[in-house]
């Protein structure tokens, strides 16, 4: 199966690993990911582009850039670890926050 847009899973991957191997997506989402989960993904679909998305709730997001607009971006990457995410999961391509948040006005976005 080929597509340009693959599973977005939350939670563990386990439970999907035989499906995405055999779908062999061009991109998978993973939420929250764990190293051995995604080091597993990688090892079934080495072609795959793999995104991994660090959970923050949105009013949180949404209150964090109200408060420091652009640069809320370094410290809710700190807070959440994603310097360090990058580092122990190379197997991930990319990385993602919400971007879901201030979309609703001209004055948000």
């Amino acid at each position: 199966m080929t597509c340009k847009v693959g599973p977005h899973i939350i939670g563990p991957l386990s439970h999907m690993l035989d499906t995405i191997e055999q779908w062999q997506p061009a991109v998978v989402l993973a939420m929250d990911p764990t190293k051995d989960s995604v080091s597993d993904l990688r090892r079934r679909v080495p072609k795959t582009t793999i995104v991994g998305r660090v959970y923050v709730p949105d009013a949180e997001m949404e209150g964090r850039i109200r408060a420091r607009g652009w640069r809320a971006a370094d410290t809710i990457a700190e807070d959440y670890k994603l310097y360090s995410k990058m580092a122990e999961m190379p197997e991930i391509d990319y990385w993602q926050i919400n971007n879901e948040i201030l979309q609703t006005t001209l004055e948000g976005i």
